[in-house]
């Protein structure tokens, strides 16, 4: 297993080139469909069968409730930040995408998980 810790700017690398809706203005009709891209994207980066089961059952448990969902929207902002903060670039990139989970959280807490649910 590797060890992350410390090292934000492969993580944030990792997160943006997997999460097309934080880089590009897609939009998905459906949370399915929004979960089948990310498994596309995870094949890609050649992650295993058994570890992309596992993320997929850990979202869905995230969607149960509106404060675990604002809680990961925080650590990906927070995230973001901190490659802001550092040498990371283009921070341009990061700050689109940092807006667009600052909307995403505005959005769970206005209206709540009932719309996010697979």
């Amino acid at each position: 297993m590797q060890d992350w810790t410390g090292n934000a700017n492969s993580i944030i690398e990792i997160l943006l080139n997997t999460s097309e809706i934080l880089v590009r203005n897609m939009c998905f009709k459906t949370p399915q469909e929004a979960l089948d891209h990310a498994h596309s994207a995870a094949l890609k980066l050649h992650i295993s069968q058994h570890l992309r089961v596992i993320v997929k059952c850990d979202i869905v448990q995230i969607l149960k409730q509106k404060k675990f969902v604002l809680a990961s929207l925080s650590d990906v902002r927070e995230l973001l930040h901190k490659g802001i903060d550092g040498n990371f670039t283009p921070k341009k990139r990061l700050l689109v995408s940092m807006k667009k989970v600052e909307f995403y959280m505005c959005f769970a807490n206005e209206y709540g998980v009932n719309l996010l649910k697979p």
